[in-house]
């Protein structure tokens, strides 16, 4: 199994990161830990360079039982708001969801940090620290940093 795709949980059962599996193998590691759905970051060349097709790779994903959703962000990159808050009502709906990119860092980090910050009332320095707690180096650019600082404070309805 790669390293970047262990699960650390964030919110233990709820909600978790991980990097791309690139194995039938690690998915399978993923639901014997727990996870049920999966948000899915990574672009789609980046899905075809780890499994040829991204077809195949939510076949896969399937095939196992696991619900996904599709919110690719460009690496280095934050969601946009509106992807953020797609992901914040999708991760609400449910349990065992697992955020993956492909590294389990950069954009996982992101939108981990930020459902803590929504839901949990964290603020963006503490977000970040817990999310790095658990997956060292998550939350890579300052163009996510200053995501984090832009919704930290803001009334959130969704």
């Amino acid at each position: 199994m790669h390293q970047e795709s262990g699960v650390y949980w964030i919110i233990k059962g709820f909600l978790g990161g991980s990097g791309m599996p690139f194995s039938g193998d690690e998915i399978d590691h993923w639901r014997e830990t727990g996870v049920r759905r999966v948000l899915v970051l990574p672009q789609e060349w980046e899905l075809e360079e780890g499994w040829g097709d991204s077809k195949y790779y939510f076949s896969q994903l399937r095939e196992r039982g696991l619900s996904y959703m599709w919110l690719p962000i460009p690496d280095g990159a934050p969601p946009t708001r509106e992807q953020f808050e797609e992901a914040v009502k999708w991760i609400d709906s449910g349990r065992g969801n697992l955020v993956h990119c492909v590294g389990g860092r950069g954009r996982t980090g992101t939108v981990l940090a930020g459902y803590l910050i929504v839901r949990r009332g964290l603020n963006a320095r503490r977000a970040v620290e817990v999310v790095r707690s658990k997956r060292e180096g998550a939350v890579e650019t300052l163009q996510q940093l200053q995501f984090l600082w832009s919704i930290e404070g803001e009334p959130w309805t969704t």
